[in-house]
């Protein structure tokens, strides 16, 4: 029964050694990248798909997405030039966050690093959907496009996720593995939701953006508040929770940064 005993529990530190090694070179700003085969018939958005379609279900729950870029047109680039929302909107608020992200090239570039990763993946998921690709900076405001982010509030993974929203999406959790920091069934997850939210708010990016951050009900009962008080329902005249009527603001202002790198 000793013996029985001792051998458990060294399993259990082996494993346990095993995991924090996993965990520990995935944080190390994943260093060690898959490389997607390239081809002169496929973008370099189709390459990505091909290098995550051959990825093992073992790959995808221990091995972050990597995909290399190597042609001019990067993921920025593609941003850049396929922007739609975001374009025109020069609010005073805007205009705050814009001044603030041209300020920071360090910041840009430590995250840009970072992104590089799992961008080509994300555009290439929302090019497949239809959705606009300034989505895939919403990882950057979210969690600085840290997969192992965690919030103080729970919320975990490249989008942010809490718990109960993560469960209601099907993404599966337990004490080895948690989908809310699996890069894709997380961005699957993503994709349904924000396609849920701009369907309900007929098609208001904007709003969309302010549910996915608050809430859809708090979303909700803010525009309804304001009708009763004859006023008008768009995002900029809702009264939001300070971390949303700054959150929009910060995704459209990044969105135009990007859109002139200049």
């Amino acid at each position: 029964m000793k013996f029985l005993l001792i051998a458990f529990t060294l399993g259990l530190t082996f494993l346990s050694g095993c995991a924090q090694q996993s965990i520990d070179t995935a944080t190390a700003e994943q260093q060690s990248h898959t490389q997607a085969d390239t081809g002169t018939e496929t973008s370099v958005f189709d390459q990505a798909a091909i290098a995550v379609a051959r990825l093992s279900d073992a790959d995808i729950h221990s091995t972050p997405v990597s995909v290399t870029l190597d042609t001019p047109l990067d993921a920025w680039q593609h941003i850049a030039q396929a922007q739609s929302f975001t374009r025109d909107i020069n609010n005073p608020a805007v205009k705050k966050y814009r001044r603030w992200y041209t300020a920071k090239q360090r910041h840009f570039d430590h995250i840009g690093n970072r992104a590089q990763l799992y961008m080509a993946y994300i555009i290439g998921e929302l090019e497949r959907n239809q959705l606009p690709l300034e989505l895939a900076l919403l990882p950057f405001v979210e969690s600085a496009y840290n997969p192992f982010a965690y919030s103080p509030s729970g919320a975990a993974g490249l989008w942010q996720f809490m718990r109960p929203t993560g469960d209601h999406l099907g993404l599966k959790r337990d004490i080895w593995y948690d989908g809310r920091r699996d890069i894709i069934s997380s961005t699957d997850a993503a994709i349904r939701y924000l396609k849920y939210l701009n369907k309900r708010f007929k098609g208001d990016w904007l709003l969309t953006l302010a549910a996915y951050n608050a809430g859809e009900g708090t979303v909700s009962k803010a525009m309804r508040a304001n009708l009763r008080a004859g006023k008008s329902s768009d995002f900029w005249s809702l009264r939001l929770p300070s971390e949303t009527r700054a959150y929009v603001p910060k995704l459209i202002a990044l969105a135009q940064v990007t859109a002139s790198p200049a």
